[in-house]
């Protein structure tokens, strides 16, 4: 999805963002722990 794609340097699908949102109010977590999911997963 990324692939040679011009601008910002990543794009995320919706489910993904959506995973997040869930993660975050479901389990009532602060935005740093988010950012740490999102570093863990990217890696």
């Amino acid at each position: 999805m990324n692939k040679d794609k011009a601008g910002a340097l990543f794009q995320y699908s919706d489910n993904y963002i959506q995973f997040l949102t869930f993660l975050k109010i479901g389990f009532k977590i602060p935005y740093s722990i988010v950012q740490g999911i999102v570093r863990g997963l990217s890696l």
